[in-house]
């Protein structure tokens, strides 16, 4: 039949099969992906984020593992203080050493484990207590990351989809909080905690200390400004976004909108800014431990561990210095394999860095 040069139907005497060669040129150049996987083989393919992430996850192993079989605890006395020094009960246990009365097993045939450490100035196992002491600083880095998240994600990603006065008021909120000094306030709560504390001693949060859940404390209310601030310009970035239109057209909710697509999509930006949060508050932790305002004794941390082996630097006791050395060489390790890993997470799912 001839075709009515006046119809608009679609003339099929123009079309053809396409050819074996043009089947295959349609053919994909790689398999299908998604986001998170490309930003993980990129992850992959970087040496130093991954040998940082090896040592973080070995010793993130060592520090939960090891004290469920290691035969001393953190807080049991090896050499008490005051003894009769001519009988050989020192104070200070060199490594490897054994203790008078560890001797007299080990001569009755009994199997004694080693201070690898030795003991610290109050006659600890030093080792049990450098373990436990990295476990509350990654404790303590992991959740202030996990409250940053929460409380910044969450008012940086409705600040920035809102906007208008909601959006004004928060930020003017922001910079009113990055004005304050989170040292005064982490000992103002400190004090005022420790008061709270003297009446409830039997309660868990008394135990940790009052400067200890300061800082988490501090964490919630001043940390967050950072990430609310990231999440807030990337939402600002996607709101005009055409699957935003759709969603808002379909009747989506603004929580629906704002936690199902903006949030997801801005993933990059937050895994990035948590990754890095996390040494920030190790070394925050650390920093307030060593000035005896962080975790409370016997509970060890690297901080308050640093402090505590201070006098034997000024004192000039050199075979002490390991006591030193060794809790100030974890903290750099640890903050600088945490600040190497986020600078290897946001070169792999940083789009704007991709070429």
């Amino acid at each position: 039949m001839k075709r009515n040069p006046l119809s608009f139907q679609i003339d099929t005497d123009k079309f053809s099969f396409a050819s074996e060669n043009e089947k295959r040129s349609t053919n994909l150049m790689r398999p299908n992906s998604t986001f998170f996987v490309d930003g993980l083989k990129r992850f992959v393919k970087n040496p130093v984020a991954m040998v940082s992430f090896i040592f973080i996850f070995l010793l993130v192993i060592a520090v939960f593992i090891v004290p469920l079989f290691y035969p001393y605890k953190y807080d049991e006395i090896i050499c008490y203080r005051y003894t009769n020094r001519a009988s050989g009960d020192f104070l200070r246990l060199a490594p490897f050493a054994y203790a008078p009365k560890e001797l007299e097993a080990m001569a009755n045939g009994t199997k004694v484990f080693p201070h690898i450490f030795g003991t610290d100035g109050q006659g600890h196992d030093y080792f049990i207590r450098i373990l436990v002491g990295s476990r509350t600083s990654l404790i303590v880095g992991f959740f202030a990351a996990v409250i940053v998240l929460i409380i910044g994600g969450t008012i940086g990603a409705l600040s920035g989809y809102i906007g208008g006065k909601f959006d004004l008021i928060v930020m003017r909120i922001v910079d009113v909080v990055y004005s304050l000094p989170d040292i005064l306030i982490i000992i103002l709560f400190s004090t005022t905690l420790a008061a709270v504390f003297d009446a409830y001693k039997e309660s868990p949060l008394a135990k940790l200390g009052s400067g200890f859940v300061a800082i988490f404390v501090v964490f919630a209310l001043l940390y967050w400004v950072g990430m609310a601030r990231l999440v807030r310009g990337q939402v600002l970035n996607l709101r005009k976004q055409e699957f935003v239109m759709a969603a808002r057209a379909n009747g989506a909710s603004t929580a629906r909108i704002v936690f199902k697509h903006l949030v997801p999509n801005s993933m990059s930006v937050i895994i990035i800014s948590a990754a890095l949060q996390i040494p920030s508050a190790i070394f925050t932790e650390s920093f307030l431990s060593y000035l005896g305002l962080g975790v409370k004794y016997p509970t060890p941390s690297l901080g308050s561990l640093v402090s505590d082996a201070q006098s034997y630097v000024s004192g000039g006791d050199t075979p002490k210095l390991f006591l030193f050395i060794i809790p100030s060489v974890l903290i750099c390790l640890i903050v600088l394999s945490l600040n190497l890993l986020g600078d290897g997470l946001r070169d792999a799912f940083d789009p704007k860095l991709q070429k």
